[in-house]
């Protein structure tokens, strides 16, 4: 019989930095996952991790213990995972940028978190590639970088040498249960058992929840993603647009409904490689993963205007991934008291490589400990369902 302490259902950044939490501390642990580690969100996301963008409560001390965690993390793995620290530039375009800006500022400027509006002149010292007819920009000036698909391949790695076992194209077909007890899964690679039973499948946690009679309202937003030709030095960091945070948190300030219906801001960051990667997009789209040419083209006309330098770059490929989004915003972590033996820890949206550090923390701890020590996961109980 294929038994463990714990059995992971999803081999994402989130499930991978669980089975490395739970295999520290010496834990049983088996990762089913329907393709391989990255082959979802994690291979269709942007590196930027850091504290911005958060408003104050609970979503942002956890992404703050986090993103605190990050430098001891990276000595831990042990390997190459893009990590540096390097200034963000979020630049604005014009009148009504500007007041999106101002009003980003008054909303997530406190605590730790420093930001100031710059001028073009000033926001040129740190991007050259940016248009000099913006009109400045939000400066973020400590912001950590990881690569989302080492990061995910580090959790693993590191979770292997600690005893966990990964089993690759291993669809979960079904739920098994002793009496109302969750015991386990069904695969085409076998039956899988475990005294736990953790959910952390991503924008397919819907239809695992379904199994066990739950209605999880978390829904699959497309990212589209667009890779050029290697070039010569042209970002620094990452340059992106101040409609980000406006498109979830001030729609009212947002002029152009495509923005609205893309859920789109820009986002230019560059590889060692020199490829640079174009993203932004969350739309909308079920589980479609063929990338659209309209949103395309809308997020490449943003993206001359920012850095008219792209203008002269080929797009060499695109492709999509699809963010767990909850109805809510925030992710689900903890037990489903409905059914013994069954746990969420999914749903973290556009933000599964910021959290991951501390969702992988926090989770094992509630596992183990019964509570978690890093955080207080009360505003991500998975209880709100069912209200």
């Amino acid at each position: 019989m294929n038994r463990s302490e714990y059995l992971i259902l999803g081999g994402g950044t989130i499930g991978c930095s669980l089975a490395y939490q739970l295999s520290a501390r010496k834990k049983r642990v088996t990762v089913l996952e329907r393709n391989d580690t990255a082959a979802g969100a994690a291979g269709a996301s942007g590196s930027l991790v850091g504290i911005w963008g958060y408003e104050e409560g609970p979503e942002f001390d956890f992404v703050k213990a986090s993103v605190g965690m990050v430098p001891e993390l990276v000595k831990e793995l042990d390997v190459p995972v893009g990590f540096r620290q390097k200034p963000y530039l979020q630049c604005i375009s014009n009148e009504s940028e500007m007041h999106i800006a101002e009003t980003l500022l008054k909303k997530y400027v406190f605590d730790d978190v420093q930001a100031e509006i710059v001028d073009i002149k000033e926001a040129l010292k740190y991007e050259p590639a940016i248009n000099p007819h913006m009109k400045g920009a939000i400066l973020v000036r400590d912001m950590n970088y990881l690569d989302p698909i080492e990061l995910a391949f580090g959790f693993r790695k590191k979770a292997l040498e600690l005893g966990a076992e990964f089993v690759n194209e291993a669809e979960v077909t079904g739920l098994i249960f002793e009496g109302e007890r969750c015991v386990g899964a069904k695969t085409p690679k076998g039956d899988f058992y475990a005294d736990a039973v953790i959910l952390s499948a991503g924008a397919w946690s819907p239809q695992i929840a379904a199994m066990a009679g739950i209605t999880l309202p978390v829904k699959p937003f497309r990212s589209e993603m667009m890779i050029t030709e290697p070039t010569g030095p042209l970002v620094n960091g990452e340059i992106g647009s101040c409609t980000l945070e406006a498109v979830w948190y001030y729609p009212e300030l947002i002029k152009d409904e495509r923005i609205l219906k893309y859920k789109m801001s820009f986002a230019l960051e560059q590889t060692d490689t020199g490829t640079c990667i174009i993203h932004g997009t969350r739309e909308d789209a079920g589980y479609d993963v063929v990338a659209s040419p309209s949103v395309l083209e809308l997020l490449l006309k943003t993206g001359y205007e920012i850095v008219p330098a792209l203008r002269e770059l080929k797009i060499i490929r695109t492709f999509c991934g699809l963010r767990p989004v909850s109805s809510d915003n925030l992710p689900y972590i903890g037990p489903v008291l409905q059914v013994p033996g069954f746990f969420l820890c999914t749903g973290h949206g556009a933000s599964g490589i910021t959290m991951s550090a501390g969702t992988g923390r926090a989770m094992s701890e509630l596992l183990i400990d019964g509570k978690s020590r890093i955080a207080d996961l009360t505003a991500f109980s998975p209880a709100r369902i069912f209200k």
